[in-house]
């Protein structure tokens, strides 16, 4: 479906490396795949939680397409939907795909008010606890 699309992507799980037209296939590797996540215009992936936390902190739109049958996966897709996030489908298609490319301007106007916080409280507060203790 990629392959029809005129967009570079880069895709990772799928167990192999190299090019095929537009697509680059990388196999997991932590430095290669943040340094990835930092550059890219938008995500195109399941619905876990913590990819989507990672790229709303940095302001990627996103492209859900929650696993069956997991209800959590179906309510972070219909959150970052309803947000103006990114938007979300069971399946995908060539069009779908298209028409969120399209409308990643868009997205990223949304994004780019999502709510950012840093560890700074948690540290704060740890530092607090150990002081006390």
């Amino acid at each position: 479906m990629l392959r029809k699309i005129r967009h570079p992507f880069i895709c990772y799980g799928f167990g192999r490396e190299g090019q095929d037209a537009l697509i680059t296939f990388k196999k997991p590797s932590l430095t290669t795949f943040l340094a990835d996540l930092a550059a890219c215009k938008a995500i195109i992936a399941n619905s876990g939680f913590s990819l989507i936390s990672e790229a709303l902190h940095l302001g990627k739109p996103y492209l859900a397409v929650p696993v069956k049958h997991q209800f959590e996966q179906m309510l972070n897709a219909y959150y970052l939907d309803q947000c103006g996030y990114g938007a979300y489908w069971q399946e995908l298609s060539k069009e779908k795909i298209e028409s969120f490319l399209f409308n990643v301007k868009f997205y990223r106007e949304n994004v780019d008010h999502y709510p950012r916080q840093d560890n700074s409280r948690l540290f704060g507060e740890l530092d607090r606890l150990i002081a006390a203790v």
